[in-house]
């Protein structure tokens, strides 16, 4: 590919943004809803050295779509400590970094989160917490932080909660969970309150739900009930759901979750533990798990969207289903394979890129990979009804997520990628 950035310019402190045939390797592209998306790249620390070897800075850049609109937002002079991921979450824009310290007693890792929404003068929010461990990821660029209502901005360093008014003074932890990793990631705004997925002591990642206050956090259901061993019973451990994918919708939030008896499936909760339950199991029947025990199969599925009064997605790769939150409502819309051999599948329903479109008139379509009667992976459009499910075009679907390049949900343009 080509480059975004060519070479640095002491005077400017920036990189200019002459196209090479260097990659920039653009990544973790987020929309702001201002016009712009933020997007991370790479970019070289000056010429090559004698044995050609290169070094590089991670940075984070915006565009509006045209060259002069492309503008460096940071650039950080450490090569190896990464950028953990981007979220825009209502117009602010987050980045999470991290850097590794060592020495002789062993590592520790330094968090700094950003808010990037300004542009030119991005806010640091939280300046290097150190946390114990070589290195703090993130599960997902969805999910980094989420906000409660209209009021703080809620997240997860290692074992703690945070909550942040967007100032460095109101950036706290507020909720000390167990252990001293990252126990809670994949947070998602509904209501009132916040959910995510956490591990905070005896019964493993399930959910949990926070109002920004400590006596407001607590487990929701635990959904893996019990405990697996891998030698024998000596040494046990709490089942894990690990809820994910998570939808706010105004009936319900959707997530997926493996409860052990029937496998990563489809789930949808009010808030309550009473109200938490599996919408349907999409691939019934048990196999041995990781422990020699039978455990549910689970399903393949791609993002939730909503589209009008129903959530939907793609499973298997191969067929395109709609669910209103009941069992019975739960159906599929369209075999993509139609007629095709069942063969064994060479991509993944999770792996499925969707998103929802709307045209100015408001009408809404989905547009989404899938496989087609010959077993290719082609781009489809839906509008939630058999007839009206067709492939776009033959050619290869994006290979990542579709992303809303005007931050209004409209779609001018169709790009494809070769």
């Amino acid at each position: 590919g080509e480059s975004l950035q060519s070479g640095y310019d002491p005077e400017t402190d920036r990189w200019s943004q002459t196209v090479l045939p260097n990659g920039s390797s653009p990544s973790n592209f987020v929309s702001a809803g201002n016009g712009f998306v933020y997007f991370t790249a790479v970019v070289p620390d000056g010429p090559p050295d004698a044995d050609g070897s290169q070094r590089y800075h991670d940075g984070v850049w915006r565009t509006d779509g045209t060259a002069v609109g492309t503008q460096q937002v940071l650039l950080f002079e450490d090569e190896s400590d990464p950028i953990l991921g981007l979220l825009s979450i209502n117009g602010e824009v987050f980045l999470t970094k991290s850097t590794v310290n060592w020495d002789g007693n062993g590592s520790s890792t330094d968090i700094s989160i950003w808010d990037l929404t300004s542009g030119a003068n991005p806010q640091l929010l939280v300046d290097g917490v150190s946390l114990p461990g070589g290195y703090y990821g993130s599960y997902s660029n969805e999910g980094l932080v989420a906000q409660v209502g209209n009021g703080p901005f809620v997240f997860g360093l290692g074992p703690d909660l945070w909550r942040s008014d967007g100032t460095s003074g109101g950036t706290q932890s507020f909720y000390r969970g167990g252990g001293s990793y990252p126990r809670a990631h994949s947070f998602v705004a509904h209501g009132d309150a916040v959910y995510f997925t956490a591990d905070f002591g005896a019964d493993g990642f399930e959910l949990w739900r926070t109002d920004g206050t400590a006596p407001g956090t607590f487990l929701v259901r635990d959904i893996a009930q019990g405990s697996y061993s891998y030698d024998g019973g000596n040494t046990t451990y709490p089942n894990d759901s690990y809820p994910g994918s998570f939808l706010s919708t105004d009936f319900g939030l959707f997530f997926l979750a493996d409860d052990v008896v029937h496998g990563y499936e489809l789930w949808v909760t009010d808030g309550t533990g009473e109200g938490t339950r599996l919408v349907r199991d999409l691939t019934p029947g048990q196999s041995e798990g990781y422990d020699g025990e039978m455990r549910g199969n689970a399903s393949d599925i791609s993002r939730l969207v909503q589209m009008g009064s129903d959530v939907y997605f793609v499973l298997n790769t191969k067929e395109l289903w709609a669910t209103d939150g009941t069992a019975a409502g739960t159906r599929m819309i369209r075999d993509l394979n139609g007629d095709a051999p069942d063969q064994p599948a060479v991509g993944s329903g999770s792996y499925a890129s969707m998103a929802v479109l709307t045209n100015s008139d408001g009408e809404q379509r989905l547009l989404f990979s899938g496989y087609d009667g010959d077993n290719r992976t082609v781009l489809w459009t839906s509008d939630g009804t058999f007839d009206g499910t067709q492939p776009v075009f033959g050619a290869a679907a994006p290979a990542a997520p579709l992303v809303d390049f005007n931050g209004d949900g409209i779609a001018d343009t169709l790009w494809q990628q070769s």
